[in-house]
């Protein structure tokens, strides 16, 4: 009989034992899962967001945004917020957000009293797609872009590059609000529009300084990345540059060099540039908005590997 005891007794300490640790398991799963996405934007004018808002207002077939979706879009999204700044040649046409604020439509490049609602970049159809997927918790975006060069031989080349210098100042200061507000938060993703100029004057050298740009900026934050690291998250330039081709060819292979990298195919995904683009060198409105979403498919993808 006492034999039977002290088995039954054995029994259920070995039960409540497994019970425990499964529970410690998953509330351990559960606080890892509640830390805040932060995703950086950065790259040139198609980042900055050369798309005019009110193009996606209009009965354009094209843009098959809704009335209602317009309106939700210039309200913005209370749980994916931005910190943004835009930087470009003409110092008139700057833009910047000094905190965190609803990602909506107007964070693209300055537009004047003609244009109330301004322009919107990728930010706009990330924002979209993260607010449905992800209701319950906030998003952070931190978004820096420059228009003119935006070279990775120059502007962009780690340390010394004006905008990434001015990239890592953005980032240090988004990270130290929400350091100062309590957020638990890790880097998830780097987005990146750029290739434009260097499209026009391509060279030999742009695989290699795309992979010293991502590489810095993956060990400048690998204390703040996610658990399955920084994906990067590229994306092709448009037709209109001359050699497109080839930029977008060391693009997508780079992308096949690690498993969390990733490259947004443009011109398959048949993104235009030549039906309300004013000047024929950026995204038309509704190919910048589904940029983003594209980006924010790619986010999904490599936070659920």
């Amino acid at each position: 009989m006492k034999k039977i005891l002290l088995s039954l007794l054995l029994i259920i300490t070995i039960v409540c034992f497994i019970s425990y640790k499964s529970n410690a398991s998953i509330k351990k799963q559960v606080k890892e899962e509640e830390k805040a996405q932060v995703i950086v934007l950065a790259g040139g004018e198609n980042m900055v967001g050369y798309s005019y808002s009110y193009h996606l207002y209009e009965q354009d077939p094209r843009t098959k945004v809704k009335k209602e979706k317009y309106e939700e879009f210039k309200n913005g999204y209370d749980n994916v917020k931005i910190l943004y700044k835009n930087m470009t040649s003409t110092s008139s046409v700057n833009n910047h957000s000094d905190v965190f604020i609803n990602a909506k439509i107007g964070l693209g490049k300055y537009a004047d009293e003609n244009y109330l609602e301004g322009c919107f970049g990728p930010e706009l159809g990330l924002a979209e797609l993260l607010s449905y997927y992800y209701p319950t918790k906030t998003t952070y975006i931190i978004k820096y872009s420059g228009s003119g060069h935006a070279s990775l031989l120059d502007e962009y080349k780690p340390q010394t590059g004006l905008y990434y210098k001015g990239l890592v100042d953005l980032v240090n200061t988004g990270l130290e609000m929400l350091d100062a507000q309590n957020v638990k938060y890790e880097i998830s993703a780097l987005c990146f529009a750029q290739g434009e100029w260097d499209a026009y004057n391509q060279n030999t050298v742009y695989m290699q300084a795309l992979s010293n740009f991502v590489s810095s900026f993956r060990s400048l934050y690998s204390d703040k990345a996610s658990s399955k690291g920084i994906a990067f998250i590229d994306s092709g330039v448009s037709a209109f540059y001359t050699d497109y081709k080839v930029i977008n060819n060391i693009k997508y292979q780079y992308s096949l060099l690690e498993s969390d990298n990733y490259y947004i195919d443009t011109i398959k995904e048949n993104l235009t540039y030549n039906l309300d683009s004013t000047d024929r060198k950026h995204w038309d409105s509704y190919s910048t908005l589904l940029l983003g979403k594209y980006f924010g498919q790619k986010i999904l993808e490599a936070y659920k590997k």
